[in-house]
Parts: C-alpha cells; structure tokens; sequence
C-alpha cells in the first residue's frame, strides 16, 4: 500500500491529541461518522470533532498558500 502525502504533520497531530490520527483519517475514508469512530476507538466525541476541525483548516491554508504562491 502507498503512503500518501498530507499537507500536514500526521505524527505531531497524533502526539498532541495523544491518539492515532491516521486511523482516524481511515475511519472518515471508510465513510464512518464520528459517532460510530468514537464508540469503536473510545475516543472522546470532541477531541474527534477539534482533530477534524484542525485538519481542516491545515488543508485550508495550504491551499490558500498554493493560490497565492506566483507562477
């Protein structure tokens, strides 16, 4: 299997959440919802929904990078 690329540090997510962030990233790629991620990796609710909101924005600005980046 491929690793991919994130525009994002996968590992210094996971060591300030203290949990793993690229299974989570699996879970939302397998179409679970958060309900059905926190149950299964006991995982809180909103430490769930502040990693989702936080990988966000990382995406969100390094798309605005790439936009204002000259040609």
């Amino acid at each position: 299997m491929a690793k991919i690329k994130y525009q994002f540090n996968i590992n210094s997510l996971s060591k300030k959440y203290k949990c793993d962030v690229n299974k989570l990233i699996r879970y939302w790629k397998n179409e679970k919802n958060d309900f059905e991620i926190s149950r299964c990796l006991g995982i809180d609710m909103l430490k769930i929904i502040q990693i989702r909101q936080e990988i966000a924005w990382l995406c969100e600005k390094e798309r605005q990078k790439q936009i204002k980046k000259p040609r």
